[in-house]
């Protein structure tokens, strides 16, 4: 019986029952009132009921056709909310998406993106999961993740995009005791003389060589951490002794008891950032996604250091 109830004929009904009237309903609809009534006993011929009372003075519903009414509304109102629903859904506004983050870039991206603007970020169910940069390579490709936020460089990425989003300053992290610790600011200069502990290649082998570089380049003495609790062992290294780490800013989101960060001058002390997808993917929710992230600026990850100093700042001169 559903089989034979078309679309149409429930739009003519409720035309009818709305104004209670064929002439006034044909008028609305723009057709003859002969079609329309067609229609309509078609309608009741299909589903079993009469529907309306029809007679010289005028048309009223019976009470079978005021509760069909009723629910034909409903259904009506569904289906245009279904058609909006996929016509969001076509513009990639609606709809899921997993995304893989470097440590702590999660937390800057999603201020970034809560407060660029109401229509930045569509209403997607937007998921971050924590994943170090080598590994979303291969999920990727898996079809695990939508899309990645990395740290850069990366391993081999054949049929997958990178592009670059923006450059991560690298800062220096030291113990609350040290010397320099009261500076907002360092230059690599200032820390020539002092003791530089980096982790080893095993431990991020994405970023060694770019921090291993910029120690090199500015004359640190090095002390390079290669034991499997490598991170533990680079926190407590820089709290027992006057030793500085090189790591990237995102870091301060660690809330790191007994250490400081301070802001590196030289520009070129940045790590950069990329966004990693497929490029073959045809999602309309991965496209809005991707233009909302590539609005974000290349120094947002600058200022975000600079503000999220002064708030670390703040925290520790109002808890005293």
């Amino acid at each position: 019986m559903m089989s034979e109830i078309e679309l149409r004929q429930l739009s003519y009904f409720t035309a009818v029952a709305e104004s209670l009237s064929f002439g006034k309903a044909a008028k609305a609809l723009h057709i003859s009132q002969p079609p329309l009534s067609r229609q309509v006993r078609r309608l009741e011929k299909s589903i079993g009921a009469v529907l309306l009372n029809r007679s010289s003075k005028g048309v009223t519903l019976t009470s079978a056709g005021a509760l069909f009414f009723m629910e034909s509304q409903g259904i009506l109102r569904r289906l245009e909310n279904a058609a909006k629903v996929a016509r969001r859904a076509e513009r990639g506004e609606l709809g899921n998406l997993t995304a893989g983050c470097s440590r702590y870039l999660d937390i800057v991206l999603r201020r970034f993106l809560s407060g660029s603007g109401p229509e930045s970020l569509p209403p997607l169910q937007l998921h971050f999961e924590s994943i170090p940069s080598a590994e979303q390579v291969g999920l990727l490709r898996q079809h695990s993740l939508d899309a990645g936020i990395v740290r850069l460089p990366l391993p081999e990425t054949d049929h997958l995009t990178v592009n670059i989003l923006c450059r991560e300053p690298i800062v220096a992290m030291v113990a609350r005791t040290h010397p320099l610790a009261s500076r907002r600011h360092v230059s690599l200069h200032d820390l020539s003389n002092t003791p530089a502990v980096i982790l080893g290649r095993r431990s991020i082998a994405l970023r060694y060589d770019t921090i291993h570089r910029i120690c090199d380049e500015a004359s640190l003495r090095t002390e390079v951490l290669t034991s499997p609790d490598a991170v533990i062992d680079l926190l407590d290294s820089v709290r027992r002794s006057s030793k500085v780490a090189l790591v990237p800013s995102s870091m301060r989101y660690a809330r790191l008891e007994g250490v400081t960060f301070l802001s590196i001058e030289e520009k070129y002390a940045s790590i950069g950032i990329g966004l990693l997808y497929r490029r073959d993917d045809p999602s309309p929710v991965l496209s809005r996604f991707l233009a909302s992230v590539h609005r974000f600026p290349s120094d947002f990850l600058y200022r975000d250091n600079l503000s999220q100093k002064h708030s670390l700042r703040r925290t520790k001169c109002s808890t005293g």
